[in-house]
């Protein structure tokens, strides 16, 4: 997709000094940025159509994740292996579950409700466990447990975010949509502001 962007950029009537300031890296993001809207737009088509199947497409399995302590706040949890995509409800995560037992996935619940659950006869009637994500530090992530029993490891269904793919992975898109992503970034970079080469004392443009 880059090649083919840098390819259209660089024929036609594009100004010199417009094809010299665009680099691949440039290119990348805005692809990550449009990328992140079909994956918003793909979103509210499953709310509409109730059918959350079609962000699995987006998404990849990660196997192998452990189960550690927090011994300073008495809970389990795992790192995730990125930062989770912006979904409402957290559908970036689309699943947790044990690794050696698919068949019962984890509920997620919103990470101020443990407190409340904890209250309720539903919190001692329900056994089903459950997790909730937080924000540790930096780009970190965690999920943390209410109760994973005896489990050490778990695997994680992901949507993965643009910039998660190696250089020559398959990217699935919605049907139709890639050769629209490709004409959107050569929008953008063709309508970026020419550079500002008037000595005025106002920097870059």
């Amino acid at each position: 997709m880059i090649d083919m962007i840098e390819s259209r950029i660089s024929g036609g009537d594009t100004p010199a000094d417009v094809k010299s300031t665009i680099h691949g890296a440039i290119i990348e993001k805005h692809l990550e940025a449009i990328y992140n809207d079909l994956i918003q737009e793909s979103y509210r088509a499953a709310v509409a159509m109730q059918d959350y199947s079609e962000l699995d497409a987006y998404a990849k399995n990660h196997r192998g994740i452990s189960v550690q302590d927090d011994t300073d706040r008495n809970l389990k949890y795992s790192e995730l292996p990125f930062p989770p995509v912006r979904l409402p409800e957290n559908l970036g995560i689309r699943m947790v579950y044990p690794e050696d037992d698919p068949t019962n996935p984890f509920a997620h619940v919103d990470n101020n409700s443990q407190a409340i659950l904890s209250t309720l006869d539903v919190g001692s009637v329900d056994d089903v466990p459950s997790f909730w994500i937080e924000k540790y530090a930096g780009n970190e992530y965690r999920i943390y447990y209410d109760d994973p029993g005896t489990t050490s490891t778990v695997a994680l269904l992901m949507i993965l975010p643009l910039n998660q793919y190696d250089d020559f992975d398959d990217i699935p898109m919605p049907s139709g949509k890639d050769m629209m992503a490709i004409d959107l970034v050569v929008e953008r970079l063709l309508n970026k502001p020419q550079e500002d080469t008037f000595n005025n004392n106002i920097p870059n443009r």
